[in-house]
């Protein structure tokens, strides 16, 4: 019983994950489709109107980092498909995250 329950669920993500395929339109699919031709991972930044709507998104993309209303994240192609669909405005960061400073050694 527990393995067809599984299986349900399995089966019951991947029509998900199809149906927000789906929802793309042709400009968001092709743009999916350029910037994953050679990238595993996408790095971008994006503003919301609200911090509460971060908590929702952090379910569907990994957020990196937060100022204000400006949120700095990453997404697999699958996250970045369901994120598409919210249709917020945003901006590829170009070479990855921003690197981090090391920390200045005091003497």
């Amino acid at each position: 019983m527990k393995k067809v329950f599984l299986l349900f669920l399995v089966a019951l993500f991947l029509f998900s994950n199809e149906l927000n395929a789906q929802k793309l339109t042709p400009q968001q699919q092709k743009a999916l489709a350029t910037l994953y031709k050679t990238k595993k991972v996408v790095y971008f930044k994006f503003k919301v109107n609200s911090v509460h709507e971060i908590k929702g998104m952090a379910n569907i993309i990994t957020v990196d980092k937060v100022k204000g209303t400006e949120v700095a994240a990453h997404a697999t192609k699958a996250q970045f498909t369901r994120f598409l669909p919210y249709n917020y405005k945003y901006t590829i960061v170009p070479g990855g995250p921003p690197k981090k400073k090391p920390p200045v050694k005091k003497k």
